[in-house]
C-alpha cells in the first residue's frame, strides 16, 4: 500500500507540490512552535525571578524585624503568603545551617532556589540573621508549555492541510491538466507531417504567460522540426547519392563496432547483392585489414576500424591488404574517422578504396624512377612551356649543376650558352608538328669546358593530344668527338705523308738537277754582278726547295731517326739553353717544373728535341710583344710520360684550333718558316706511339701536352 502510495505521489506533480507544502508547512509550524515555547519559558522564568525580586524589596527588611524579635506568627504569616504566590512551594529561613521557620513542601523535582540574607541594624552594629529560602516548582510551568505547544500545533496542522488541499486543487487546475496535455502532445508530436498547432483551453490567461509561451514554442518546434526533417532527408538523400556516386568504398560502424551502414561502392567491392547481409553485424566478423607496415604495440594497426574510436584519433594506411570474410580480398588504402560528440566517440566512418591496379602503377613508376636515376644518359623533364622540372643524377655530375640551380630554368640559360636559343626554338617547332627532334645540342659545363650531346627531345601528350612535358635523353659524345676529329686528322696526316713522300720524290731529281745547272753556270760563266746575284738568289731558293722537301720527307720517316732510352729532362734542358737569351730579350719568365721520378723514353734524341723547339719557338712568338711566363712541367701516369708546354701568350682563336696542326698553316702576321713545325711535330710525336694534345684561350694563353710511352723497350 505504501508503494502504490508513494508511485501515486510520484506520478503526478501536483501531489509532489502538496506533499512538499505539507512538509514544508509541518517543519515550519514545528519550528515557530518551538521557538515560541521558548519564548514562552523564558517569561515565565522571567517572572518567577521577579517575583523573588519584589520579596527582596518589599518584605525582606519586615521579615529580618521579625526574625529579631523572634515573633513566630508574624514570620509564619509571613512565609505563608510567600508559598501563595504563582509557582512557590516552599519558603523557609535558615539561621546557622538549621531551618528555623518554614511553609510548604519541597516535593517536586524540577525546581529553582532562591536565597537571600537577612540583614539587621543594631546599634549601628550590621547583622545577619540568617537565610531567606525560597523554592518555586518548574513541573507546572512545563505542563503549561505542553498543554500551549499542543493547542498551536493543532492549529498549524490544520492551517496547513487547508492551504496544501487548496495548492492541490488550484495546482491540478491549472496546471496540471495543461501540462498532461502538453505532454500528450509532445509524445504525439511527429515531424514527418503537418500538425495542428496545439491550444490549451484555459478561460483565465494572461496573453504572454508561461503556458503561452511553452505553446508558442512547441508550435514553432513542431513547424520547424517538420522543415529541419524534410531538409533533414533531402541531405540525407543526397548525402547517400554522393557515397553512392564515389569511386571509395564506405561504411559506418557504432560504438559497439556494428555496421550501420554501406554505399552502394563498397557493397559492389566486397560482391554483396544487398546492405542487409552486411549492417547490424560486428566489423571484425565481415571485415578484416591488415597494413603493410605493420607495429604490434599499436592498436590502431590490430583494430583499425574500431581503435580510433577509443583513442579519438583518425587511422590512415595507404597500403595494406584488405579481406572480406564472405568476399574477395585485394589491396587497399584506409582511412577511419572516428565521430566524436561531447569529447566522446560515438562510432567512425571508413573509406576504403582497392588500389591493386595503383599498387601495380605505383611499382612500374618506381621502377622507371630508378631507371631514370640510374640510366647513363642524361635526362631532362621540361614542362609544356619549356621550363625545367627535373634533371636526373647524371645530369648533375655530366654538367656540374645541381636540380635546385636549373630548376624553373629554360634550357638554353644553362652556363650562360645562349646561342643554343636558336637551336632550342627549332626543337619547339618540331615538337609543335607532333615529332620528335634528334640533333647535337652544346653545353657549357659548370668547369667551363664544353661538351656536345647527341639528344632526342620526345614531346607528351594529354588524352586531348596537347603537349604536357617534354623529355630529352642526351649522350655525351664530347670525348667521341674529340676521338673521331684526332682519327680524322691522323687520317689526313696519313695522306699527307704519303704526298710528301711522292712530292720529294717527283719535286726532288728535277731541283736536284736544276740546282746543279744553277751552280755549273754560276762557276763557269763570267757575268755581270747582277745577273750573278740572280743566281744566287735562284740557288738560294733551290735550297730553301731542298729543305722543305727534307721536312716533308719528315712526315712519311718520322720516327726513322736512330733510338734510344734518353732522360727527356736532358733533351729539354739542351733546347732551352739555346733559348736562354732570346727569354731574357723578349722579356719571358722560364719555369721549370720537373718531376725527378719521370723514367727514361725510348726515343729518337734529335727527332723529340725539334718537336720542343717548334713548340717553344711558337711560346716565345706568342709572347714577344708583352712578355711573360712558360713554364715546362713533367710528370709519369700510368707508364705514360707527359710533358706540358703552356705559355701566357695571346692564344688562339677558336676557328682556328682545328687548323692547328694542318701544314702550312699558320697564325703569324710575317711569313716565318714554312708553318710546318707543328705538322712534322706532330708526326714525329705519332711515329713514337705517342700523342700531342692543345688547349687555348685567348688572352689567357696556350697548353700543350706531348704524352710519350715510358716501357717500349729497345729492339
Amino acid at each position: 500500500m505504501v508503494k502504490a502510495l508513494r508511485k501515486r505521489i510520484n506520478s503526478r506533480i501536483a501531489h509532489k507540490l502538496a506533499l512538499w507544502v505539507i512538509v514544508f508547512s509541518t517543519l515550519i509550524s514545528l519550528i515557530t512552535t518551538a521557538v515560541q515555547l521558548y519564548i514562552d519559558y523564558r517569561q515565565d522564568l522571567k517572572g518567577i525571578k521577579d517575583y523573588f525580586e519584589s520579596i527582596t524589596i518589599a518584605q525582606l527588611n519586615t521579615i529580618s524585624q521579625s526574625v529579631w524579635i523572634m515573633d513566630d506568627n508574624q514570620i509564619e504569616a509571613q512565609l505563608d503568603g510567600i508559598t501563595k504566590g504563582r509557582d512557590i512551594i516552599f519558603a523557609a529561613i535558615v539561621a546557622d545551617d538549621e531551618t528555623r521557620w518554614s511553609s510548604g513542601k519541597e516535593e517536586a523535582e524540577n525546581t529553582l532556589e532562591f536565597h537571600h540574607n537577612l540583614p539587621y541594624t543594631h546599634r549601628s552594629e550590621n547583622l545577619n540573621l540568617g537565610q531567606l529560602k525560597i523554592v518555586a516548582s518548574l513541573d507546572n510551568l512545563r505542563m503549561r508549555l505542553l498543554h500551549r505547544a499542543a493547542i498551536i500545533l493543532l492549529t498549524n496542522i490544520l492551517k496547513t492541510f487547508l492551504f496544501a488541499g487548496f495548492i492541490l486543487f488550484f495546482f491540478q487546475r491549472a496546471v496540471t491538466r495543461h501540462l498532461e496535455k502538453l505532454a500528450a502532445y509532445v509524445v504525439n508530436m511527429d515531424f514527418r507531417k503537418k500538425l495542428t498547432p496545439l491550444k490549451l483551453d484555459r478561460a483565465l490567461s494572461g496573453a504572454d504567460d508561461e503556458f503561452n509561451q511553452v505553446v508558442n514554442m512547441l508550435n514553432i518546434f513542431q513547424r520547424r522540426g517538420f522543415h529541419a526533417f524534410n531538409a533533414l532527408e533531402k541531405s540525407e538523400m543526397r548525402l547517400r547519392l554522393f557515397f553512392d556516386a564515389t569511386e571509395e568504398g564506405i561504411f559506418g560502424i557504432n560504438i559497439e563496432g556494428r555496421v550501420t551502414f554501406v554505399n552502394s561502392t563498397c557493397l559492389a567491392t566486397i560482391g554483396a547483392k544487398s546492405s542487409r547481409a552486411i549492417i547490424g553485424r560486428k566489423v571484425r566478423d565481415v571485415f578484416s585489414y591488415t597494413p603493410a607496415v605493420l607495429d604490434p604495440l599499436t592498436l590502431q594497426k590490430k583494430y583499425p576500424f574500431t581503435a580510433p574510436m577509443l583513442s579519438n584519433t583518425s587511422f590512415i594506411s595507404d597500403d595494406g591488404f584488405f579481406e572480406v570474410k564472405e568476399g574477395p580480398s585485394f589491396y587497399a588504402s584506409v582511412r577511419t574517422y572516428p565521430i566524436v560528440a561531447d569529447g566522446y566517440s560515438t562510432g567512425a566512418v571508413v573509406f576504403f578504396n582497392d588500389n591493386s591496379e595503383q599498387r601495380e602503377m605505383l611499382n612500374e613508376k618506381n621502377l622507371l624512377s630508378q631507371a631514370v636515376r640510374q640510366s647513363p644518359l642524361m635526362v631532362i623533364i621540361l614542362n609544356a612551356g619549356g621550363i625545367i622540372e627535373y634533371v636526373n643524377p647524371e645530369f648533375e655530375r655530366l654538367t656540374g649543376y645541381r636540380l635546385k640551380e636549373v630548376i624553373n630554368q629554360r634550357p638554353y640559360v644553362i652556363g650562360g650558352f645562349l646561342r643554343n636559343k636558336k637551336v632550342y626554338r627549332t626543337i619547339r617547332k618540331t615538337l609543335a608538328t607532333k615529332q620528335k627532334w634528334q640533333g647535337v645540342y652544346k653545353v657549357i659545363v659548370k668547369n667551363g669546358s664544353e661538351h656536345s650531346f647527341d639528344t632526342l627531345v620526345t614531346p607528351v601528350f594529354n588524352s586531348r593530344g596537347k603537349i604536357v612535358n617534354m623529355i630529352a635523353l642526351c649522350l655525351d659524345i664530347t670525348q667521341k668527338i674529340e676521338l673521331q676529329n684526332q682519327l680524322n686528322h691522323a687520317q689526313k696526316m696519313e695522306a699527307v705523308g704519303r704526298l710528301s713522300a711522292s712530292f720529294a720524290h717527283e719535286f726532288g731529281n728535277p731541283l736536284l738537277g736544276v740546282r746543279s745547272v744553277i751552280k755549273d753556270i754560276s762557276d763557269r760563266i763570267e757575268m755581270e754582278k747582277s745577273d750573278r746575284q740572280l743566281l744566287k738568289l735562284a740557288y738560294g731558293e733551290c735550297e730553301r726547295m731542298k729543305v722543305l722537301i727534307r721536312d716533308f720527307q719528315q712526315f712519311q720517316r718520322a720516327s726513322s731517326g736512330e733510338k734510344d732510352f734518353f732522360d727527356i729532362h736532358e733533351i729539354l734542358d739542351n733546347v732551352l739553353f739555346f733559348y736562354k737569351k732570346h727569354f731574357e730579350k723578349n722579356s719571358i719568365t722560364l719555369n721549370k717544373e720537373y718531376d725527378s721520378s719521370v723514367p727514361s723514353v725510348f726515343v729518337s734524341k734529335d727527332q723529340i728535341a725539334q718537336v720542343f723547339l717548334n713548340l717553344i719557338i711558337n711560346a716565345v712568338d706568342a709572347m714577344a710583344s708583352m712578355g711573360g711566363d712558360l713554364t715546362i712541367t713533367t710528370r709519369s701516369e700510368d707508364d705514360i710520360v707527359f710533358i706540358e708546354v703552356r705559355d701566357s701568350g695571346i692564344g688562339v682563336e677558336e676557328g682556328n684550333k682545328e687548323l692547328i696542326f694542318e701544314p702550312f698553316f699558320t697564325t703569324k702576321q710575317e711569313v716565318q718558316g714554312t708553318g710546318l713545325g707543328l705538322s712534322i711535330s706532330y708526326g714525329i710525336v705519332a711515329g713514337h706511339g705517342g700523342e700531342i694534345t692543345f688547349s687555348s684561350k685567348i688572352n689567357e694563353g696556350t697548353r700543350f701536352v706531348v704524352q710519350l710511352p715510358s716501357q717500349i723497350t729497345k729492339n
